[in-house]
């Protein structure tokens, strides 16, 4: 039977719950450091609660390279309908800029580079999504 409407709202804000939560443990003490137990507490949910919606970290570490995918797309498709790309790009420069020297945006994203280097999967996943990223970039160049 497929989810509705409110059941699907409420899976989304779980996932996002763990996450939050996950990325938070990962940039305080590295993916090999936070345990599954530590994410489900600090989600404020039980471990197989976590099970239920990922398989383990790894794929949490998908989910969040995913996440972080999907910000990036939707903030070129808003430069993609924008009056003036060049002048939309400059507009969000600081977006950029906050991002890139937020040291917990930067220590999460060295966190699952740093994987990257050890699980070809993790690596496979990071790669997949840059060049998807770098297509859209260059679409929206031309």
């Amino acid at each position: 039977m497929p989810e509705t409407e409110p059941d699907q709202t409420r899976t989304q804000t779980r996932r996002q719950q763990i996450l939050n939560a996950a990325a938070a443990g990962f940039v305080r003490h590295g993916f090999h450091g936070t345990s599954i137990a530590a994410i489900s507490k600090m989600a404020g949910m039980s471990p197989g609660h976590i099970y239920h919606f990922f398989a383990n970290k790894e794929a949490i570490i998908a989910a969040l390279v995913e996440r972080k995918l999907e910000e990036s797309l939707a903030l070129m498709r808003q430069f993609e309908h924008a009056e003036d790309v060049f002048q939309s790009v400059l507009d969000r420069v600081d977006l950029g800029v906050e991002q890139r020297t937020n040291l917990d945006h930067a220590a999460l994203e060295m966190e699952i580079l740093a994987e990257a280097t050890r699980n070809p999967c993790v690596a496979a996943m990071v790669r997949a999504a840059d060049v998807v990223r770098h297509e859209q970039a260059q679409r929206l160049l031309q």
